[in-house]
C-alpha cells in the first residue's frame, strides 16, 4: 500500500544593502519568487539553499528556466540562519537565510537573482521594488548587497480521510494528519529530501532521534503532537526506496517490519514518520493486525509543488 503526502512551497526575498564607505543603509526590494523545475529536482537530490547569484537580465522566471541567465555576481556567504513554523493552522516550515556580496568595486545594475546550490538553481525572480513592479537596482561602489530569503513549506491543510482501503488481509479507512506542526526548530529544511533521522532529534524531539518512524497502538494525536498509546521505533527498516526520477517532485519512504517488529497489544492504530520536508501521522480504523506471524510493508510517498 502507497500513502500519499502532498506539500507546497513559496519562497521570498528581501533585498537592502550597506555601503562601507558612507555607512548607509538602503531598503531595496521585496518580492516572492517561484520554485524552478530544475529546483523541484534539487531539492530530492540535495542540499538547496547554498548559493545565491544576481544578473543583469530581467526576463520574468518560468519554471524551465535553469539558471541566472546574465550573471553578475555570486555568493556562498551566508551570514545566519534561522528556522520557525508558523503558530496555527494554514501550518508551516520556515527557514530564513541571509546572504551577503561582497562589497561592489563598480557599480551594477542587477535585475534578476537565484538561489540554489553551488551545480544547480532552485528558484530564480525577477526582480521587483517595494511596490511590487518589475524593475533594475543600482548596486554602487561599496554597496554590500545583503540578500534575504525565506522559504516556506506548506504542510497538509487539514486532514484527509482514504476509505475502504485493502492491505493483505486489512481492510478499513486511513486519516492522514500532520504531526508537530508548531516547531520551534525545523532545521532539517534546505537539507536533500530523505527520512530524518537519529541526527535529527533537535527537529523532531523522541521520534527522530529514535529512527524516524514509529507505530502506536493508540489514537493519532492533534496536528501538533504524537500519536497516543504504547510504540515501537524502526530506523534501519524504514528508508527511501529506490532513485529519484527526474520530473516526478517526489520520493517514496518505505516501512517493512519483519515478523519480530511492530507487534502491539491490539495491532498498529497509529504510525507517526519524520521527513527532512515535515511530520506526519496516520490512523487506521480498524487497527493493522500485525503479529509475530506476520511482516508488513508500507509506503508513503511525499511530493511537493509551487503553493498556490
Amino acid at each position: 500500500m502507497n500513502v500519499n503526502i502532498d506539500l507546497g512551497m513559496r519562497g521570498h526575498w528581501v533585498l537592502r544593502a550597506f555601503n562601507v564607505l558612507t555607512g548607509q543603509w538602503r531598503e531595496l526590494a521585496s518580492f516572492p519568487n517561484m520554485i524552478t523545475n530544475s529546483g523541484k529536482d534539487l531539492i530530492a537530490t540535495a542540499d538547496y539553499i547554498t548559493r545565491c547569484q544576481v544578473g543583469t537580465d530581467g526576463t520574468p522566471p518560468a519554471a524551465g528556466q535553469t539558471s541566472v541567465i546574465a550573471l553578475a555576481d555570486s555568493t556562498t556567504s551566508i551570514q545566519s540562519t534561522t528556522y520557525g513554523s508558523a503558530s496555527s493552522a494554514p501550518y508551516y516550515y520556515r527557514v530564513t537565510k541571509v546572504f551577503e556580496f561582497a562589497a561592489r568595486t563598480s557599480a551594477v545594475n542587477i535585475a534578476e537573482i537565484t538561489v540554489g546550490s553551488t551545480s544547480a538553481m532552485l528558484s530564480r525572480a525577477q526582480i521587483k521594488d517595494l511596490s511590487g513592479n518589475p524593475t533594475s537596482i543600482s548596486l554602487l561602489v561599496g554597496d554590500v548587497l545583503v540578500a534575504t530569503y525565506v522559504f516556506d513549506v506548506y504542510l497538509l491543510s487539514g486532514d484527509t480521510v482514504l476509505t475502504g482501503r485493502t492491505m493483505g488481509i486489512w481492510s478499513g479507512d486511513i486519516t492522514i494528519r500532520n504531526a508537530y506542526a508548531v516547531n520551534s526548530n525545523p532545521n532539517i529544511l534546505g537539507q536533500a529530501f530523505n527520512k530524518a533521522g537519529p541526527t535529527d532529534g533537535a527537529a523532531y524531539p523522541s521520534v527522530a532521534s529514535n529512527g524516524g518512524c514509529r507505530v502506536y497502538n493508540g489514537a493519532i494525536g492533534i496536528e501538533t503532537a504524537w500519536p497516543s498509546g504504547t510504540s515501537a521505533d524502526f530506523n534501519t527498516d524504514w528508508a527511501v526506496l529506490g532513485s529519484y526520477v527526474a520530473g516526478s517532485y517526489s520520493r517514496t519512504l518505505r516501512l517493512n517490519a519483519a515478523t519480530g517488529q511492530g507487534n502491539l497489544s491490539g495491532g498498529i492504530s497509529a504510525i507517526a514518520i519524520t521527513t527532512k520536508l515535515g511530520a506526519f501521522q496516520f490512523g487506521f480504523s480498524p487497527a493493522l493486525p500485525k503479529t509475530s506471524s506476520r511482516v508488513m510493508t508500507l509506503d508513503f510517498t511525499v511530493s511537493w509543488s509551487n503553493a498556490t
